[in-house]
């Protein structure tokens, strides 16, 4: 499944490097509802899968920036919650 967006101006990655998303992109409501999340636990104890290929070096700060820029709170170690856990191809870290 793969949707191609024709209404957006691309830019390249240098240009936007360390600046905060805006406007374009999937924001936490239309996350919950595309997942079904109860919104009465905030996302505790749920998990979303993303598979990425090739292991991005940046995904943890990528998440990092998205929860920052939409109002998110960080990451809380003791919870997991907002955490991101990488994995291999077996689920092991």
């Amino acid at each position: 499944m793969s949707l191609i967006r024709t209404d957006v101006t691309p830019v390249s990655a240098t240009a936007i490097r360390n600046s905060a998303p805006v406007g374009h992109g999937y924001g936490p409501s239309t996350l919950q509802s595309a997942y079904d999340l109860p919104s009465s636990t905030e996302g505790v104890g749920q998990s979303v899968a993303v598979v990425d290929a090739y292991n991005d070096p940046g995904a943890v700060s990528d998440l990092s920036t998205y929860r920052s820029s939409r109002g998110l709170s960080a990451c809380n170690a003791s919870t997991k919650a907002g955490c991101l856990t990488v994995v291999n191809e077996n689920g092991e870290l």
